[in-house]
């Protein structure tokens, strides 16, 4: 056999070998992402998820960009002409949880978890989130930066909680849904011409 052609075949299955490593690799990788939960001074928890590989300036960054997510989807809540609380502490079968917004329109109550996850939520993640949805609730929205899995959809549809999914990453996005969900409720907007 030629010594050439001993290479070239040398090389095909070494880059073929390194192709399939890089993808078992990255599937390993996604298999280790974990929920971390921080609290900050005052006792306010924020949920992120951090891959294997992340470093620590990667989790910061990314818990900077969720908490100014947050913050734009709470700023878009504040146009609605109703009572407006951030990380309400809500009791569900003797559990406190943490929702992020609690919006209080006259005696009607509606809840918002936001989740500013780096891939779309799945199922296990939004199966974890209704369970925390109080049931007394008069609807309640899960906002999602990167949009829902189909079975994760799946599961909002068939929850007995009255929740509409929302996703998007700019107020362009998030405001015209969050619009159609209050306008549902009849919650009128302080930007909608009424008095």
């Amino acid at each position: 056999m030629d010594i050439e052609l001993v290479a070239v075949l040398i090389s095909v299955v070494a880059s073929t070998v390194a192709f399939l490593s890089a993808i078992i690799i990255k599937r390993l990788n996604s298999r280790f992402d974990k929920t971390i939960y921080l609290k900050n001074s005052s006792g306010e928890v924020k949920e992120i998820s951090i891959g294997a590989g992340d470093t620590e300036r990667n989790i910061q960054e990314y818990l900077d960009s969720a908490l100014e997510y947050e913050k734009e989807v709470g700023e878009i809540l504040k146009r609605y002409r109703s009572q407006l609380i951030h990380n309400h502490i809500a009791e569900l079968n003797n559990h406190k949880y943490q929702v992020d917004f609690l919006l209080k329109n006259y005696d009607k109550s509606y809840f918002f978890e936001v989740k500013s996850h780096k891939r779309p939520l799945n199922a296990s993640i939004v199966a974890k989130i209704i369970e925390q949805l109080p049931y007394n609730s008069d609807g309640n929205v899960i906002v999602s930066k990167n949009g829902f899995t189909e079975s994760a959809l799946e599961l909002i549809k068939k929850a007995n909680k009255k929740i509409m999914p929302v996703s998007g990453a700019s107020r362009e996005e998030l405001t015209p849904q969050l619009d159609e969900f209050a306008a549902s409720k009849g919650i009128t907007s302080q930007t909608n011409g009424t008095p």
